[in-house]
């Protein structure tokens, strides 16, 4: 008898498996996330998200922040890794220069930070283009960071992101009115 090839090992289905259940989780997350705006602020933010193949056949989670009134961009990209380890690259974040300095930006990164802090974290690269943001992204200590200061920043703003970004968030509708 001849045996058929392309059966995985049992290894790899559960790693596959495994996969599949932590990208359930992220995007979870994620749209629970958008929801959480939504609802503290009042305007209508939809999570859209797409799934594709990374490196080593984990998965690749790309999520852009949107909505019709958002006054603010947010694109990330997740690729997992074994055993609950994910990569952030935040690609894209711009908030109107009318908003900036009412902390709004801090809000959505901690808000971030927590909602991934289930997970841990490798790394988390940021995009910044221009001297403002850098700025902005020094005030956290960071332009790429290794795993674990960004496990260590998401486990001390967790707190923060629940009280704080909620806060944040209802003055938004003030501030864009």
């Amino acid at each position: 008898m001849s045996c058929k090839k392309g059966f995985k090992s049992t290894e790899r289905l559960i790693e596959d498996v495994w996969n599949r259940l932590v990208s359930l989780r992220i995007i979870k997350c994620l749209e629970t996330y958008a929801n959480t705006i939504s609802k503290t602020t009042g305007f209508k933010v939809e999570a859209s998200i797409y799934e594709g193949v990374g490196l080593n056949d984990f998965k690749s989670i790309y999520c852009d922040f949107a909505g019709q009134d958002v006054p603010f961009r947010l694109n990330l990209e997740i690729i997992t890794g074994p055993r609950q380890e994910l990569d952030l690259f935040i690609i894209d974040f711009n908030i109107p220069v009318d908003l900036r300095g009412h902390g709004m930006g801090s809000g959505i990164i901690c808000g971030l930070l927590g909602i991934f802090s289930r997970f841990r974290i490798r790394t988390i690269t940021l995009n910044p283009v221009g001297k403002r943001a850098q700025k902005f992204w020094q005030q956290f200590g960071f332009s790429q960071m290794s795993g674990q200061r960004a496990l260590m920043l998401s486990l001390e703003y967790r707190e923060y992101t629940f009280r704080c970004a909620n806060l944040l968030f209802r003055n938004l509708k003030d501030l864009t009115a």
